[in-house]
């Protein structure tokens, strides 16, 4: 047996604390439990150990949450096993590392006989190399097909199919929950001339994508599942100078899949979610190289599955993390929110599973899959009757009912409805609201004209039956819905009491800091506040919330609300009906005053500089004194109403932009002018007609 030389090496070990991502703790020197006596700093080889060591300014194990610079020096645990091979022993030696506590460097034991060649290479995991064929370390990587969720170092990101070879790691388990290091990543090193130093570095990086249910729909995830179009998972051949070539028999080798190891799932939102959110992170290990493209499949516990493909050419680095924008999982149902039908006729409404990842949330019209043979109901949460009568009830003639993924009913009398549908456990999912007029009163368009651009709006309010109030007896009729801003639903304002002096709401005001999208949705009687800037919001607010109903970005100077803005899309919370959105403040910037003098319960305006249109003066709800204002009475002093527009206005909040039509002065005049106000406030809405791509 050849006899291995002592050797002494000048060291720095790695006593790991709390590491930032920004920055990489200073190297200390520390003692090993290696045989021998060391001086200062040094370790004395005895015959069959080697020493593993990492190489300078090389990323080395996975550092997750990084993704840019920082360098992880490798971290040895006693126990941690390699294996050497070399030309004479192709099916390798197993050494185990010899090391008191986390460490940048430790000694290697064989469990046989040491491996004396030349030239000698080294992998880890041990447990992963299946021995060297025609120079090459041939690993099975099978094991990383399944990949544990972990959002930090959770179960130490451990495989599932193989994590009772690292039970080793539960000794560690200190050091691991104070780090971010993923510690089962293959490695590489090689040493020639007969050195007992192997420098190892990874041949592993990673992927992340963050998964954002900002809706608050309390969606568990199951799994995560990346397909790509070449093989990560199959075999990895490696040659002497540390490349490495991957094969495969099967697509399956083409993909890694992070499940939860919990049965109930892994919940992928906070208690008040929102767009700027970043959700909650998967981590992908895969083979450091060039991809073409990723598909992210995601089923969550109810067996739904939803799929994001890119063709953004990644660079996975070794020891690196790259990152994805975070992808914000919206889930609706059907085209439109609100749907217009006729009078004593049958109706039918989409009510399909749809989703999207499109951060402005536009109707994708991508249909959920993995749902076969879920069942869904049909439930009336209200229904306002007007047809001359101002009366609960009777819009409907019959309780709808689903049909496959058609929700089915039939009309009665004119007015309003919101019907909620309901999935196999009772829960609402998704609402729509039924708009129901008789031929003669169906919504007219009028061509509207500012500085030469033209367009088309609804001749009345969205719900309202008669284009213009006639006398105070039908007043309610033409006031349509209110609507607070980014809210789908309408809140229905006038009851049976609006012949008395001053009018009341259906609903009432709740202040709910962490209210949600689908809080919301599930108290549409509700008018929702929450009190943050001193404004009146109806979500939790940030910069991503203000693209609810379609804007790109928000005003920032009250100059600039009647201004025309480009990007504005139609999105899945726009309250108006299909092939209708929500108008900007510049679609009303055209309105002229037609007439000058009091007219009782609204404002004639020209919309085209010729004809007149009618803008009823409902008033407006505040949420603070939980009331409405505005004077709107049924005596006809009805002073002011405001007018929802979909771009918001941002300052130190969020507010809401508005048209403002109102009676002011003495003697009184008509007034048109813009401003904006607390979100949480509900105001009336006029739809506009859409053009193509919008």
């Amino acid at each position: 047996m050849k006899v291995m030389k002592k050797t002494h090496i000048i060291f720095a070990a790695a006593l790991y604390a709390a590491m930032s991502l920004s920055c990489q703790d200073e190297l200390k020197p520390d003692s090993m439990n290696v045989t021998g006596d060391g001086q200062d700093g040094t370790i004395v080889l005895e015959e069959g150990q080697i020493l593993g060591i990492t190489p300078e300014n090389t990323y080395t194990k996975t550092a997750v949450g990084q993704d840019t610079d920082g360098v992880y020096p490798v971290v040895w645990l006693n126990r941690d096993m390699i294996k050497v091979f070399s030309d004479n022993v192709p099916d390798g030696a197993a050494y185990e590392a010899v090391v008191e506590t986390p460490s940048s460097q430790a000694a290697f034991s064989p469990a046989g006989e040491p491996v004396q060649d030349e030239s000698r290479y080294a992998v880890y995991p041990g447990a992963l190399a299946q021995g060297m064929q025609e120079g090459k370390i041939i690993m099975d990587l099978s094991s990383f097909r399944t990949q544990l969720y972990h959002s930090s170092i959770h179960n130490f990101g451990a495989f599932d199919n193989y994590k009772e070879e690292f039970e080793i790691y539960e000794e560690h388990k200190e050091y691991y929950e104070a780090n971010t290091v993923f510690p089962h990543l293959p490695m590489f090193a090689s040493a020639s001339g007969g050195s007992d130093e192997f420098r190892f570095a990874n041949l592993f990086g990673a992927v992340r994508v963050n998964i954002n249910d900002y809706q608050g729909n309390d969606i568990m995830v199951q799994s995560v599942r990346l397909i790509t179009d070449r093989y990560v998972s199959g075999t990895m051949s490696i040659s002497a100078d540390g490349t490495f070539t991957l094969e495969g028999s099967s697509d399956e080798e083409k993909t890694v899949s992070v499940v939860s190891p919990k049965e109930a799932g892994q919940k992928i939102s906070d208690s008040t979610p929102s767009l700027a959110d970043n959700g909650i992170p998967f981590y992908f290990f895969l083979p450091a190289g060039t991809y073409n493209g990723f598909t992210f499949e995601i089923t969550d516990t109810d067996g739904r599955i939803f799929r994001k493909s890119t063709g953004t050419v990644v660079e996975v680095e070794p020891g690196l993390v790259k990152s994805f924008p975070p992808l914000p999982l919206t889930l609706y149902y059907g085209t439109a929110n609100s749907v217009i039908a006729q009078t004593a006729s049958a109706f039918e409404i989409d009510i399909t599973p749809y989703y999207t990842f499109n951060d402005r949330l536009v109707y994708d019209g991508v249909p959920v899959e993995g749902i076969e043979g879920k069942q869904y109901t049909a439930e009336v949460l209200w229904q306002l009757r007007r047809d001359g009568q101002n009366l609960d009830g009777d819009v409907l003639s019959s309780e709808p009912v689903v049909e496959g993924y058609l929700l089915k009913g039939n009309t009665n009398v004119q007015g309003n409805a919101l019907i909620a549908l309901k999935d196999e456990s009772g829960e609402t999912v998704w609402t729509f609201h039924l708009w129901v007029l008789s031929a003669e009163y169906m919504p007219e368009d009028q061509l509207y004209v500012v500085d030469g651009e033209s367009f088309y709006m609804m001749n009345k309010n969205l719900g309202a039956i008669f284009p213009v109030i006639e006398n105070a007896a039908n007043a309610f009729n033409s006031y349509g819905m209110y609507y607070q801003w980014g809210r789908k639903d309408p809140l229905p304002a006038y009851g049976v009491s609006a012949y008395a002096e001053g009018v009341t709401a259906l609903f009432d005001t709740e202040i709910k800091t962490d209210a949600t999208i689908m809080y919301a949705m599930k108290n549409p009687l509700k008018a929702i506040q929450t009190k943050e800037d001193n404004m009146a919001v109806v979500y939790p607010q940030s910069v991503g919330n203000n693209r609810l109903w379609g804007a790109s970005e928000a005003v920032t100077s009250e100059e600039a609300i009647p201004a025309k803005a480009e990007g504005f899309v139609k999105t899945v919370y726009d309250p108006c009906p299909q092939g209708y959105m929500l108008p900007q403040a510049w679609h009303f910037s055209g309105l002229t005053v037609a007439r000058e003098a009091r007219t009782g319960y609204g404002a004639y305006l020209y919309y085209d500089g010729v004809n007149e249109t009618y803008y009823p003066l409902q008033g407006r709800f505040l949420v603070d004194s939980n009331k409405v204002s505005g004077e709107t009475k049924a005596t006809g002093t009805g002073t002011d109403t405001r007018y929802h527009v979909s771009n918001p206005y941002g300052t130190t909040g969020w507010a809401a932009p508005y048209l403002r039509v109102s009676f002011l002065g003495s003697p009184s005049k008509v007034s048109v002018s813009y401003y904006f106000g607390a979100e949480g406030n509900c105001y009336p809405v006029r739809c506009r007609k859409m053009v193509m791509n919008q």
